[in-house]
């Protein structure tokens, strides 16, 4: 159980899952809300980030069909302005 702050800002912490490479939903539900997040893998969780040598998919004009060719259906991007 978790409580908002005065913020509404509030944290989870959920029990360890089991590493899975199929794509499930996990739901957190509370006092009139929940959030769902779909498509979700278990696993280990790489974070990259850099200066000059990292580039931002982003900027490239060709970013959404270099994006939808990737035969990568395990890699998950995390944008934090989403």
């Amino acid at each position: 159980m978790t409580t908002a702050d005065a913020d509404n800002r509030w944290l989870a912490i959920l029990d360890p899952l089991q590493a899975d490479a199929t794509p499930a939903t996990q739901s957190l539900a509370g006092s009139g809300t929940s959030v769902v997040a779909n498509d979700v893998l278990v696993g280990d969780v790489w974070l990259c980030a850099g200066s000059g040598i990292m580039r931002n998919m982003g900027v490239l004009s060709t970013a959404k069909a270099e994006i939808a060719k990737a035969k990568f259906r395990l890699v998950r991007i995390l944008r934090p302005d989403v």
